[in-house]
């Protein structure tokens, strides 16, 4: 993969985005038009007409959770009214491998099958084999079998990618196991000998390796990044919100690593980061992109049916920020990093 830098040092790029941006800004309508107080970069005319490919949502079906759960119909229409043209579907169930062939060219599948947290958690036994469960990842049995399970699914050749491994993670308040319980956390190091076993296997098969880790395990996450150079990880949800400054140096230091943009939208994940204020995309969000304009992919995080109303306003946000960043940039973010990585 050949990275493109603008020539900017460190301290200029800290420099630049601790600058203050004077005016005042109106929010953008829903239909992603850009108010005259902010000079688009990108011609709106264009952005509009820019393909936009979701590289991380999953889908819950309504087995699992009635009154949560959706249907692939009605992912697909949301997905339609957002204009997002294709997706890499991550987990859930059976249902994942099924939906490609049910949309294809729209829907592409990357293997977890059963998300790390369910295979942490009792309530999921009725559903995950005793081989499929995990304790700590440090299990020899854990890393032979769920390690075989992986890559005789890649072997299919069914899989885009692998993911989204859940390692460190904070519990799901809500629950979606049938109840309002709150579904665990993980606390599996993304170090951890069953993590570095599955990185080892999305090398071997040449897909990307999307990991879910909160900010909080960096240092862990690093060493895990650095075990396996030549493989591309995903850092799921930027790095689940570090800041620009980190994420840069971080880019800097490790050319396998790359990051998704999921869930970075406050409609539904109120801790989010802000990519934009006022209207405007926040300096240092539009220097790095610019700086790494192949190492970001756009992703919503769709999981339950109520969050499938959000769509539009999703994409309109985002929308907003392409016209705000140069052509090839926001194209690159949108569609065209999704398709050389996952080889749509």
């Amino acid at each position: 993969m050949k990275e493109r830098k603008t020539h900017i040092t460190r301290r200029t790029f800290i420099k630049k985005t601790t600058q203050v941006t004077l005016g005042s800004f109106m929010v953008p309508s829903l239909m992603g038009c850009v108010s005259s107080h902010i000079e688009p970069v990108t011609p709106i005319s264009e952005v509009r007409q820019t393909p936009i490919i979701d590289i991380h949502s999953h889908l819950i079906p309504t087995y699992l959770r009635a009154d949560l759960g959706t249907s692939p119909d009605k992912l697909i229409e949301a997905m339609d009214e957002a204009g997002i043209n294709k997706m890499i579907l991550l987990g859930f169930g059976h249902e994942v491998e099924d939906l490609p062939r049910q949309f294809p060219g729209k829907i592409y599948a990357s293997y977890i099958l059963y998300n790390f947290r369910w295979r942490q958690d009792s309530r999921f036994n009725r559903l995950i084999s005793k081989e499929q469960r995990i304790t700590n990842g440090t299990r020899r049995s854990e890393i032979d079998n769920i390690g075989g399970e992986f890559e005789q699914a890649l072997e299919t050749g069914h899989y885009h990618a692998i993911g989204e491994v859940t390692t460190i993670a904070r519990p799901i308040m809500g629950g979606v196991a049938g109840n309002n319980t709150p579904l665990p956390g993980s606390s599996i190091s993304p170090n951890s000998p069953l993590i570095l076993r599955l990185i080892e296997i999305s090398g071997k098969f040449d897909v990307p390796i999307n990991i879910h880790c909160e900010q909080t395990a960096i240092r862990k996450m690093i060493l895990a990044v650095s075990a396996y150079p030549k493989t591309r990880i995903v850092w799921a949800h930027t790095g689940s919100y570090l800041s620009t400054k980190t994420i840069k140096n971080l880019l800097d230091d490790h050319a396998n690593l790359n990051f998704d943009l999921s869930s970075l939208n406050r409609l539904y994940q109120p801790r989010a980061t802000s990519l934009i204020s006022s209207g405007r995309l926040r300096e240092d969000w539009r220097l790095l992109f610019e700086m790494y304009p192949d190492r970001f992919y756009f992703g919503v995080d769709f999981l339950t049916s109520p969050q499938l109303k959000y769509a539009s306003k999703i994409t309109d946000t985002w929308r907003l920020i392409l016209s705000q960043l140069t052509s090839e940039t926001g194209k690159k973010i949108s569609f065209k990093n999704a398709i050389n990585t996952y080889q749509l």
